[in-house]
């Protein structure tokens, strides 16, 4: 699993980012895996090591009004590193954390660590949550789908048919996936 947070800022900046577009989806405007994994290759001491990895956004698992990266470590009590205490300051090291980094890598090192430690730890609430009510150990696209999931586990478990209930029909068909190029039933 690899998680960020606003993915659609960091994964274009991905040298294979050609590659990568080809298996990720856009979900409201970040990006994420949703039908295959990512096929990575990472460089050890005893040679490559060939990954399929779930591409996730914390983002998109934020409650609506907390979903800046900040607000997330506030929820898990671990707060984000403060480049500058002037927040126009702050803003404009942001937009050049290149400059940070050639001349504080100290401080850039801090939030580069911080941030990711926010994503991990929020990532591991949402799966333990999941866990918990769904009883599913994953982690979803969307803190909605969540819902979806509990939704459909109350009605199994009171036996009763989501298809019924919503006025849905099964129909077998066949359509052309453009992604993996080829006929999909």
């Amino acid at each position: 699993m690899l998680v960020g947070h606003f993915t659609k800022a960091d994964v274009p900046a991905f040298r294979d980012f050609a590659d990568i577009r080809k298996v990720v989806t856009a979900v409201r405007s970040s990006f994420v895996t949703t039908d295959a994994n990512l096929e990575l290759v990472a460089e050890t001491d005893s040679g490559p090591l060939e990954l399929n990895v779930r591409l996730r956004d914390t983002f998109l698992l934020a409650p609506a009004g907390s979903q800046s990266l900040g607000a997330l470590g506030d929820i898990l009590g671990l707060p984000k590193i403060t480049i500058d205490d002037d927040p126009i300051i702050e803003r404009k090291m942001k937009m050049r954390m290149d400059v940070l980094r050639s001349q504080n890598w100290d401080l850039f090192r801090r939030y580069a660590i911080q941030d990711a430690v926010i994503c991990a730890e929020y990532a591991q609430r949402i799966m333990g949550l999941c866990e918990q009510h769904p009883g599913k150990r994953q982690l979803p696209v969307t803190l909605t789908s969540i819902g979806v999931d509990l939704l459909m586990k109350t009605w199994m478990d009171n036996a009763r048919d989501a298809n019924d209930l919503l006025g849905r029909e099964v129909v077998k068909e066949k359509r052309w996936n453009k992604r993996r190029g080829h006929y999909q039933r």
